[in-house]
């Protein structure tokens, strides 16, 4: 092979929409990471042990409100792509303005859950904006991978990297201090694009009087469908998180500062994820026993790939954050290593919603939220690393079983066109 080939597959490669999608998911992980590896050096430590629950539960409020309608517009947008944003972004406005009325309302039954009571005003008012801009950029996203707007998706991303390395240098020159302040600059300022974006679809897309009630029926069920399987995991995911903050606020920050480095990982799945989500459909059985193939025959790169970035990661943290306690690099090593096997297994387990098996998902998390609530609370002990990594791995449960089922049926060929 000559240079000159080497450099025309390199220029195809790179033109490449997934490889312009990868690079905006790139980036904004970057921002994040950025945002939670430098917080602890420039905030006080008394402000980020108490700001660092708050933005986790922020990503937690805002993953659990998702209700599936990116999965939903996916799907429909093929049949009537006009009626399908005007759904769309009609339910993520009543949504949005369900969110502000629930945390506004005095004495919310959600900042109690969140363990947020003492949240003042103000705090609650930018709590709820910064739930509800980090859900615009996620329902702009959806609607741009729908569109294969990918090059503006890199832009976008971009503008939220330079627009948050701003808001950090702000904070550490200025001392920000107030929770406020805090949740404005990290989750409202650097997202003015999003914003911007977000109102003229609403201006261009929403019209309620033209709305179907049989596509918005079908539009909205398979939109619960998919939300209940997500929030059943991500509650699941965040119950130890929960039931450990009055108990050590040393181990919960460590916790939750080991949480932003799951994009390290997930910038990948969340890539190929919604990629694959997007192409793939069950009248094409052939295309998936493929990719299944595929992703067998890779396992072993990619777990070898998976031990080289985990073990760069703890060998950072302890090494740069040595100040955060011995457990911190611990912590990171179990949940590092944990996101990345259900990354790989959620590649297998996407196929459930492409096939239908929606209701076994549904289950199998009701079962894993009942196994972690069993863990939590009904055993108890000293070694709180250890009760961490078996509640962690205690996740992984459903994944396994739903690959095992499709993987056994893709073999016995039980899944037909």
């Amino acid at each position: 092979m000559t240079l000159g080939n080497v450099h025309e597959k390199i220029a195809a490669l790179i033109k490449k929409d997934i490889v312009f999608f990868l690079m905006a998911n790139i980036v904004f992980s970057l921002s994040s990471f950025l945002v939670n590896a430098f917080l602890p050096k420039i905030l006080s430590d008394g402000t980020y042990t108490q700001f660092v629950y708050i933005f986790q539960m922020v990503l937690f409020v805002t993953n659990t409100v998702q209700v599936g309608f990116v999965l939903a517009l996916y799907y429909f947008a093929k049949q009537n792509s006009k009626e399908s944003f005007n759904i769309y972004y009609t339910l993520v406005s009543m949504l949005n303005i369900a969110i502000m009325l629930c945390c506004l309302i005095p004495q919310s039954f959600v900042f109690g859950l969140l363990k947020l009571q003492e949240l003042s005003f103000t705090e609650r008012l930018s709590f709820a904006l910064a739930v509800i801009v980090s859900s615009i950029f996620l329902y702009n996203k959806g609607a741009n991978i729908q569109q294969k707007q990918y090059h503006y998706m890199l832009w976008v991303s971009l503008s939220a990297f330079l627009l948050r390395i701003a808001a950090l240098i702000y904070i550490a020159l200025t001392h920000t201090e107030g929770n406020t302040m805090l949740l404005l600059l990290i989750f409202v300022f650097p997202f003015v694009v999003d914003i911007k974006d977000y109102t003229l679809r609403v201006i261009r897309n929403v019209r309620p009087k033209q709305i179907g009630r049989p596509m918005l029926a079908d539009f909205a069920t398979y939109s619960l469908k998919v939300w209940l399987t997500g929030v059943l995991f991500i509650i699941s995911s965040k119950m130890f998180l929960i039931s450990t903050k009055d108990m050590d606020e040393v181990f919960t920050a460590s916790l939750a500062f080991a949480s932003g480095f799951i994009g390290i990982i997930y910038i990948f799945k969340a890539t190929f994820y919604n990629f694959y989500l997007a192409k793939f459909s069950k009248d094409n059985i052939q295309e998936i026993r493929n990719y299944v193939q595929k992703l067998l025959k890779y396992a072993l790169p990619y777990f070898v790939l998976l031990l080289f970035i985990v073990s760069c990661s703890c060998t950072f943290v302890r090494f740069v954050f040595g100040g955060l306690g011995e457990s911190a690099w611990k912590i990171l090593f179990i949940l590092l290593m944990q996101t990345g096997i259900i990354c790989y297994l959620g590649m297998i387990t996407l196929l459930a919603k492409t096939l239908n098996y929606l209701n076994l998902e549904i289950i199998l998390n009701i079962f894993r939220i009942l196994l972690v609530w069993v863990i939590c609370n009904l055993w108890k002990t000293d070694d709180m690393l250890t009760w961490y990594g078996v509640s962690v791995f205690a996740l992984m449960t459903p994944e396994i079983i739903i690959s095992a089922f499709i993987l056994n049926r893709l073999a016995q060929k039980q899944i037909q066109n």
